[in-house]
């Protein structure tokens, strides 16, 4: 924590601890919410305010933290962390559309078992 102009401030690690996430999420979403800004969408987290190269956030803005971090679902953001993994996220994303192949070859071949075995021919 942190006081800025007569203001109270709390630091990403503050956040982090209050609202039971990483350091690296906080900055993620911060990322994220700039990504978002930037194509004139709305952020998922609000802004923070720079000093000395650190992120500060406001007592009601670590209110809107925590209100968004309770609202989120597994998964939501997972199309942006593939693509920041850049390389990894490549592999990822092969290797779920392998994973998904082989399903719908197994799922054909149980089908195809199950009526075989309903005609008899096994």
């Amino acid at each position: 924590m942190r006081i800025i102009d007569n203001i109270q401030y709390y630091t990403t690690t503050d956040v982090a601890k209050e609202v039971g996430k990483s350091q690296q999420t906080i900055w993620l979403w911060d990322k994220y919410s700039n990504e978002l800004e930037a194509r004139n969408e709305p952020r998922l987290i609000p802004v923070p305010l720079w000093h000395n190269n650190s992120r500060y956030y406001t007592a009601e803005q670590v209110e809107e933290i925590k209100e968004f971090s309770n609202n989120i679902k597994r998964g939501d953001l997972a199309r942006f962390n593939r693509e920041k993994w850049g390389k990894r996220g490549k592999e990822i994303k092969k290797r779920m559309a392998e994973k998904n192949k082989i399903k719908d070859v197994d799922k054909w071949r149980q089908e195809n078992r199950f009526k075989m075995l309903k005609e008899g021919l096994i």
